[in-house]
């Protein structure tokens, strides 16, 4: 558990590289604030890291939605 007790936070995590890098830093113990724009995906990368280490908290948000990151 090398990242426990950190926060991290990913963009563009409902798919892809941001899927799998969500995954991997709950694996190793982290709280990830996972942040896309499909909260449906969203939520299931949240409840496939049950069992983890860490967590993945969802967030739903574009990244050039200047309101969504100031909310985050």
């Amino acid at each position: 558990m090398k990242l426990a007790n950190k926060i991290v936070l990913v963009t563009g995590a409902s798919s892809g590289m941001g899927r799998a890098i969500s995954l991997l830093f709950a694996k190793e113990g982290a709280t990830v604030i996972a942040v896309a724009r499909r909260l449906d995906r969203l939520n299931e990368l949240a409840v496939s890291s049950t069992g983890l280490s860490g967590k993945i908290v969802a967030r739903p948000g574009a990244v050039s939605d200047e309101s969504a990151m100031n909310n985050l």
